[in-house]
């Protein structure tokens, strides 16, 4: 997750968008990209915000370096 957002630097994504991109049509993954990305957001490691859509109303970024 924290490669795929280093990658798009700028990019804000939900962690839906996130799955899709890592796991393609594989959906089982949603849940288990969800939990991960709460858990990284706990850690400091991405900053949450709260624009995504009501079935994902998070979208993530990479932390800013401390």
């Amino acid at each position: 997750i924290l490669d795929l957002l280093n990658r798009r630097r700028r990019s804000k994504l939900t962690a839906s968008d996130i799955a899709e991109m890592l796991y393609w049509e594989d959906k089982t993954y949603r849940h288990r990209v969800k939990a991960d990305c709460a858990a990284l957001y706990e850690q400091g490691r991405l900053v949450r915000y709260g624009r995504g859509s009501s079935d994902d109303p998070y979208t993530y970024g990479i932390s800013p370096p401390r």
